[in-house]
């Protein structure tokens, strides 16, 4: 019986990974699925029914927009390109406030790939005052003028903006409830006389009226004529994304003496995690496990990730796979001119349902074998693209023990591509790490002059282990070559991947084995480092530091 079971064990394992040599002639397309009944939303493969608006339960009313600027987001006439291409700037020249932020003034400007708007810390909204102090007025100060000379004083502003564009936009904003009431107070008497001024008194109440304890600082957004101006949603998303991540941060600032009472306890602890200063102690802000994201969510991840290497041995398999822009269900769902960068809600709920189907290929269907345990977790690279790192471990019985089985699961060479036509388009699209080096010192990789990645590798007749890393694939010098930007590259520069999961899916996935025990530790750090942040904090020479995390 135990050998007839054991028989049966290696016959599906054989047959898990002979699915592997099927590659797929096209790739998947996720099935279609009906839309909201309740609200109409558009629905994607694998999102339940109550996503949108939880089966009814919940009402958006939107007014509608009006025609003659719905006209310029949708046209394609010379007036709507030209909005388009300026609109940040026209929003900038009509808002009521000016947008304050710390922003990356380098990654902003840069013309190549995926604009990009990216702030550190807190984002503001200026109400300047009423009345203007020099020959500039500017945002709420404009519309106290009449309306003649708004419209010079707005085209004095900036040469980018187009006298009739901005008398319609203009005209727009005369329906508005807030700019009526905003130049309604042009007939307000002796506006001049008037001041706001924040009491003090001690027959008020002091917990309702205290005064503001600190000042805060923040860099104006201001826009020159050297910027882009173009994807206005990238700065409202960024905008409301920090406002909320500043309400979750000062839930726990508020709650400090429920979330630290088994931490803080007396003296003893608190000289125990670094602080010596008795007027300070309780006073320490700390942020616990359960804000996500945070230095202890993600340690605490880590470490239950690492409790599976302890029962189950180390990972076997380490996937990356990356969004796509060109997924069929992400084009055929742009409207009136809009790029993929622009909708980052429609890349991510594609993504996240083609990841649900990755991982019913790979936990489900088994094409490399029974997982006993699986870790992964969901970036966003810079550009705002999502990708996932999924590492995978094996049950004893289907672990990838040799060169033989290593290459049918990992492939770091350029297909027949008379024999494999579509898989050989996608390894050339989305698997050629090239051309960086001597050929483009000025690529991103690149770091003292040397590729990061150590590109381009050397060729290998056959897969061999190397010395504490991943093992060197099979990259045979078989006279293949492809040219990619301008350059002949060969099976050197070819990142590893599965032939079956990147024919299905089209999009980068990388695939490693994890050979060696001691790349485990890294492996898991690096899936649970948590995101890019920035440490700072404010010192004051008066009195000792608060420890604010």
């Amino acid at each position: 019986m135990r050998n007839k079971t054991a028989l049966i064990k290696r016959t599906t394992a054989r047959s898990n990974i002979s699915r592997l040599a099927n590659i797929p002639e096209a790739s998947l397309v996720l099935h279609d699925a009906p839309d909201c009944e309740h609200s109409g939303a558009k629905r994607f493969h694998l999102e339940p029914p109550t996503f949108c608006c939880s089966g009814g339960e919940i009402s958006i009313v939107a007014p509608p927009m009006p025609y003659d600027l719905k006209r310029l987001f949708i046209d394609s006439d010379e007036e709507s390109t030209h909005f388009r291409n300026n609109v940040r700037t026209y929003n900038n020249n009509l808002g009521f406030t000016s947008f304050a932020a710390k922003y990356d003034s380098e990654l902003t400007k840069n013309a190549k790939g995926v604009y990009t708007f990216r702030v550190q810390g807190q984002v503001y909204h200026f109400l300047d005052g009423f009345i203007h102090l020099d020959d500039k007025p500017s945002e709420i100060q404009l519309y106290f003028f009449d309306t003649d000379e708004e419209l010079a004083k707005r085209l004095g502003n900036s040469d980018k903006l187009r006298e009739s564009t901005l008398k319609l936009l203009m005209r727009v904003l005369s329906d508005n409830p807030y700019a009526r009431f905003f130049k309604s107070l042009r007939d307000v008497p002796n506006i001049d006389n008037l001041n706001i001024v924040l009491n003090c008194y001690p027959s008020l109440d002091q917990r309702v009226y205290n005064l503001p304890s600190i000042s805060q600082v923040a860099a104006m957004w201001t826009e020159s004529d050297d910027q882009s101006s173009d994807r206005l949603l990238q700065q409202f998303s960024v905008d409301v994304y920090v406002k909320i991540e500043t309400s979750r941060l000062d839930f726990y600032r508020h709650r400090q003496n429920k979330i630290r009472f088994e931490i803080l306890q007396g003296v003893l602890d608190s000289v125990s995690v670094g602080q010596t200063a008795a007027s300070k102690v309780g006073r320490k802000v700390i942020l616990p496990a359960s804000f996500i994201g945070g230095p202890r969510d993600m340690r605490r991840r880590y470490l239950d990730a690492m409790v599976l290497v302890q029962n189950y041995k180390k990972s076997n398999i380490f996937l990356t796979m990356t969004c796509n822009p060109a997924w069929k269900e992400i084009q055929e769902n742009l409207k009136y001119h809009e790029k993929p960068q622009d909708r980052p809600d429609l890349l991510v709920r594609v993504f996240r349902a083609k990841f649900e189907m990755l991982k019913a290929e790979i936990l489900n269907k088994q094409i490399f074998g029974e997982i006993v345990a699986c870790v992964y977790v969901i970036e966003f690279q810079k550009r705002g693209f999502p990708h996932a790192h999924l590492l995978l471990i094996l049950k004893p019985g289907h672990k990838l023990l040799n060169s033989e089985s290593y290459d049918k699961v990992v492939c770091a060479e350029l297909p027949d591509k008379d024999r494999y036509p579509h898989l050989y388009s996608l390894v050339v699209k989305h698997m050629i790490h090239g051309s960086c080096g001597d050929m483009d010192k000025s690529c991103s990789c690149m770091r003292d002059g040397t590729c990061k990645n150590r590109y381009p590798k050397n060729f290998c007749a056959q897969m061999t282990h190397g010395e504490d890393t991943y093992p060197y694939y099979r990259r045979r010098d078989d006279g293949k070559r492809v040219k990619v930007r301008r350059f002949t590259l060969d099976n050197r520069w070819v990142v590893p991947y599965n032939p079956y999961l990147l024919a299905l899916f089209d999009c980068h996935i990388n695939v490693k084995i994890c050979s060696t025990l001691k790349l485990v530790k890294y492996l898991y750090k690096y899936v649970f480092k948590g995101y890019d942040l920035v440490s700072f904090k404010i010192i004051s020479c008066e009195s000792a530091d608060d420890i604010d995390k």
